[in-house]
């Protein structure tokens, strides 16, 4: 890490870390400026070079914020050193006047800090030993909706309490386990990799034909909360890093899909079933013990229709002042109006079947239309009554 105090009193950084978006940048500037004890306007970061900071680390495994921000700290302590006799001698001076007077009396203002985590072992047959740097927690809650019939499914709720320590920056911490929640869950339930057989090449190559989770694949309702009053021995400044276990916080959705079907399994007394991973809308689907053409030939499963009873008189002038006071309705409903004395209409031009008119009051059509069509057909069960523009609306 280097770090240089220029004479203007700004403080420059640069760290070997990768700012992807993550907010390292951010953090590597608060730890300067709170181990400086500077005001935080007063640090920039520049972009990382290997001219700069070489043999870096790569920025992985949620580990950038610890090592350069120990590494930060470890530079702003050495020029905490070399300012402390200026504090002492200039109580109350603010820290450009320190600067100020570091650079008249020959005092460098540059520094590099480096840190190196702790070599740890763990012997997996045993279960002794130390993993990792330190252990990240979190509790996650979710709750989805799974239509039976499709396999699709929609996140209705999601509850995540995040242990990330004292947080340096809250709002760069909420942000990481957001985004890493739905990298999680396009990882577990969406994102299949499919190679082809005839010629080994992978068909899933970008997002054209590979599925990722987008805006709507989000959160109805979507609260994340920070545990407090916790802090890191190991972290900097107490933090806790909170990125890559957003990821797995993902899998909680899987787990509830997994338990939805199973609870539409046991209706049909079928025996619980493990998702496997990616569980994709096609293998929720195959999961599911849906019998369409049984589904929709019982009854109860499909409501029997009903029309109301007609009030509309069947013949005569009546018949139009009952027909709601929309003109450009009335007309096109007109001519069925006048032909439904009649005792056969196949000498009509245009055919259309009675259940033209009853796909026409189901498909959304107007309400007047679907009283009107009602009435048509009890006059006439077994007619066919012509009406082009009816049939142009379905």
């Amino acid at each position: 890490e280097f770090r240089r105090v220029l004479f203007r009193s700004s403080v420059l950084c640069t760290h070997g870390g990768t700012e992807m978006g993550q907010g390292l940048h951010t953090k590597v500037a608060q730890v300067a400026a709170q181990t400086l004890r500077c005001p935080y306007e007063q640090v920039r970061t520049a972009a990382s070079q290997t001219d700069k900071v070489p043999n870096q680390q790569p920025t992985a495994g949620s580990t950038g914020s610890d090592m350069q921000g120990w590494a930060t700290r470890n530079a702003c302590e050495k020029l905490n050193k070399r300012l402390e006799p200026l504090r002492r001698d200039m109580p109350g001076a603010s820290f450009t006047e320190l600067v100020k007077a570091a650079y008249f009396r020959k005092i460098s203002l540059s520094a590099t800090g480096y840190f190196a985590m702790s070599d740890f072992v763990y012997d997996y047959e045993k279960g002794v030993g130390r993993p990792s740097f330190y252990s990240i927690w979190n509790s996650v809650a979710a709750e989805v909706e799974l239509d039976v019939l499709t396999g699709d499914y929609h996140i209705r709720r999601v509850d995540i309490v995040q242990d990330a320590g004292n947080s340096l920056n809250p709002a760069l911490d909420i942000g990481q386990v957001e985004g890493g929640f739905m990298q999680g869950v396009g990882l577990y339930t969406m994102e299949d990799i499919i190679w082809a057989k005839s010629d080994a090449h992978i068909r899933t190559r970008n997002v054209s034909t590979l599925k990722i989770p987008t805006f709507d694949d989000t959160p109805v309702k979507f609260n994340i909360s920070l545990l407090k009053e916790w802090k890191n021995p190991l972290g900097i400044y107490g933090q806790r890093s909170c990125g890559e276990i957003g990821v797995q916080s993902g899998f909680c959705v899987l787990l509830a899909i997994n338990n939805a079907v199973n609870q539409y399994r046991s209706e049909w007394a079928m025996s619980p079933v493990s998702l496997m991973t990616p569980a994709s809308i096609d293998v929720i689907k195959a999961a599911l013990p849906v019998d369409h053409k049984k589904l929709f030939d019982t009854p109860a499963a499909v409501p029997a229709i009903t029309f109301p009873e007609p009030v509309i008189p069947r013949r005569g002038d009546q018949v139009k002042k009952k027909i709601l006071n929309d003109l450009q309705l009335r007309a096109e409903l007109e001519k069925c109006l006048q032909c439904a004395d009649k005792p056969c209409m196949k000498a009509c031009p245009v055919d259309c079947s009675p259940a033209d008119f009853i796909r026409a009051a189901r498909m959304g059509m107007p309400s007047d239309i679907g009283r009107a069509a009602a009435q048509i057909m009890a006059m006439n069960p077994l007619g066919e009554i012509g009406r082009a523009s009816c049939r142009e609306r379905v």
